[in-house]
């Protein structure tokens, strides 16, 4: 047994080069809402965005990011709830234009999983995100 028992991931701190583009880019592809606002700070402004009971990202705006391009994160994922919809979730994503992770012949990457299947988008700061038809890859429905 585990010391402390989670439901998920609560939220996610990433540094960006651009608040206002990351903020366009989670919100239409995605569909998060900003939920704390502190764009009017001088140093390291910030946002909160989330989807309520379901995943939460706190974005800072630094010059270090912007700089250095020094980011920590390799990937992260979202499950989409509608399990089946992954062809049409994944036409509609391409269609709008988001930039995707691709295989070594220039397409978008899909990985089929046993359980689960991903693909792989690129959001404006070039961090992937892995796009899962079954939360936690499927692991728990076994």
């Amino acid at each position: 047994m585990s010391l402390l028992e989670i439901s998920g991931i609560d939220h996610i701190n990433m540094c960006v080069t651009n608040l206002e583009r990351s903020i366009a880019f989670y919100r239409d592809v995605f569909g998060f809402e900003v939920k704390e606002d502190h764009r009017e700070l001088e140093k390291y402004p910030w946002v909160t965005l989330g989807v309520a009971n379901t995943a939460y990202l706190v974005l800072y705006q630094t010059d270090e990011a912007k700089a250095r391009r020094d980011m920590r994160i390799v990937h992260f994922g979202f499950a989409l709830k509608d399990a089946p919809a992954f062809d049409r979730v994944f036409e509609k994503v391409l269609k709008a234009g988001v930039p995707t992770l691709n295989d070594q012949h220039g397409k978008p990457y899909v990985v089929h999983y046993p359980h689960s299947s991903s693909f792989y988008l690129i959001d404006p700061d070039g961090y992937e995100i892995d796009v899962s038809i079954r939360f936690g890859g499927g692991l728990d429905q076994q």
